[in-house]
């Protein structure tokens, strides 16, 4: 079924301080963060791969519910990837959460359109990116992301085995969540890693401070609005950005 590919896993937080060492040869996916906050174990695996010289890419998982929030999300992964030059691509996650079902995000009505402005985010920075998203899930990324690559997450039984070939989808397959006795996701590449390879852009490390005025101007007024909530809720969904948006509320009130 599948004529050639590589093996490889995908790591965050959740693993804690992982031993890379079985997979010298392999690949990596590492997450890099969720909504704007950084994840907790990134730069120490990276620094574990880099070392390893174990080839990997990271993701950034997706808490937006809007198109606009989606670029917040993409330049918090742009500073966080700050002289870090992923050999694999920049890939957004969009999968259900907690706070997308608390909120009743509706993946059918924008999760295309969300993806797609934060690929559209991070290629205009240089990176080679795409959607890691379940092949029950392409209805809802694509069209929008049709010109993206793909990464899809698809277990038939979950054996730990590669019940799939979602070639035809994108160069990324993610076939299990069972490896290492269920702690594990695994993934099988279609594409030589050259094919990440984008040394002949300049990612553009820091978003346009015009840009980033604008976004938390937009936030405080959504957050005025009770989107983000109140308290320890309105801190966990804006995480790294929360005093910002925080200030322009008070601006606003203070405005009028």
């Amino acid at each position: 079924m599948i004529q050639g590919y590589s093996k490889g896993i995908d790591v965050s937080e959740w693993q804690g301080d992982f031993d890379f060492t079985p997979y010298v040869g392999q690949f990596v996916i590492i997450r890099a963060g969720y909504w704007t906050t950084e994840d907790k174990y990134f730069r120490t695996n990276v620094k574990k791969c880099v070392d390893l010289e174990i080839p990997f890419g990271v993701y950034w998982f997706s808490e937006s519910l809007t198109v606009g929030s989606a670029a917040v999300e993409a330049d918090a992964c742009i500073n966080t990837l700050s002289g870090i030059h992923p050999d694999m691509g920049v890939w957004v996650d969009m999968e259900n959460s907690e706070y997308k079902d608390y909120h009743g995000f509706d993946p059918a009505v924008n999760a295309g359109k969300i993806a797609e402005a934060f690929c559209e985010r991070m290629q205009n920075a240089g990176y080679y990116t795409g959607v890691y998203c379940s092949k029950s899930w392409i209805k809802y990324v694509d069209p929008a992301c049709s010109r993206f690559d793909h990464w899809i997450a698809s277990w038939g039984t979950n054996n730990g085995q590669i019940n799939d070939d979602t070639s035809e989808y994108g160069t990324l397959l993610q076939y299990t969540s069972r490896l290492n006795g269920g702690s594990l996701d695994g993934d099988i590449c279609y594409v030589d890693i050259d094919h990440y390879d984008t040394t002949d852009q300049k990612p553009v490390q820091q978003m346009n401070r015009i840009d980033h005025d604008m976004l938390i101007r937009c936030l405080s007024y959504l957050t005025i609005a009770g989107l983000f909530g109140n308290g320890d809720e309105r801190i966990a969904c804006l995480g790294s950005i929360y005093e910002e948006v925080q200030k322009g509320v008070n601006s606003i009130y203070e405005s009028k």
